[in-house]
């Protein structure tokens, strides 16, 4: 239905859609190849906690606004059906997992962005987690007020590009940490050209103008762009964020 012959204006503001067969779930978003629909696995909702919110009983007035427009039998089904400890499924991780107010907001809001390039992208589970734990790890202090760093492993194809995308956006839509600057090191000069692009394609950097501001041409240029640049995002190779420290501009507080 999403298709140019079909009715996909109907799918214009949609920001994620499910697919269920009644046991299992994928999710994408509009225009997303078959092949990318994905699974959910969770990492903050404690498998007990599903597991409850799976048995817990319906009300009689939820079931009177369910069966409402349905034959007697089905409602009998169901009263016998649910009347045992059910099964926790693939369907069920997805949509407590997703379509929790709070969570569906999240993922409408920092998860979810239109590339120039490859159409709308929902973010993946591991992409979502690995952000959450990322926003966790910025705003704690050690007693001293530095910062602890952290790893987070992406093999090749597991869309590291898009993941830096999602975090900038949540870095500069976060209240504690808006007025953040960003720092992109690679160690080659078709990696960065590709972020780059990214971050441009992705909507993170406005126009051609914001893109080549953003890149580091010498390491004294980036030392400048560290002690008194103006831009949000800047992409240096390692050999001149390695010169860059040892000139005295290099220092933001």
């Amino acid at each position: 239905n999403q298709n140019k012959d079909e009715i996909p204006q109907l799918f214009a503001y949609s920001q994620l859609l499910l697919s269920i067969n009644g046991h299992d779930g994928r999710y994408g978003t509009c225009g997303t190849p078959k092949k990318f629909w994905a699974s959910w696995k969770e990492e903050d909702i404690p498998e007990s906690r599903i597991e409850a919110l799976k048995n817990t009983p319906l009300s009689s007035a939820q079931k009177d606004v369910l069966f409402v427009d349905r034959k007697p039998p089905a409602r009998i089904w169901f009263e016998d059906w649910a009347s045992r400890p059910l099964h926790v499924s693939g369907q069920d991780r997805l949509l407590i997992g997703l379509l929790s107010p709070q969570r569906l907001l999240d993922m409408t809001r920092y998860f979810t962005l239109v590339d120039r390039k490859a159409g709308k992208i929902v973010a993946r589970y591991q992409q979502v987690f690995g952000i959450k734990r990322l926003l966790e790890r910025i705003k704690s202090r050690r007693s001293d007020g530095g910062r602890e760093g952290g790893v987070v492993w992406h093999t090749t194809g597991s869309g590291k590009s898009f993941t830096m995308v999602f975090l900038s956006r949540a870095l500069i839509l976060d209240d504690d940490l808006k007025q953040c600057r960003i720092i992109v090191v690679t160690d080659r000069k078709d990696l960065e050209r590709q972020l780059s692009t990214t971050f441009s394609t992705g909507g993170e950097l406005a126009d051609k103008k914001d893109k080549e501001e953003a890149l580091a041409t010498s390491g004294r240029r980036l030392a400048q762009q560290i002690g008194h640049g103006q831009e949000r995002i800047i992409f240096s190779l390692i050999n001149k964020f390695h010169t860059a420290t040892g000139y005295p501009e290099c220092h933001n507080d």
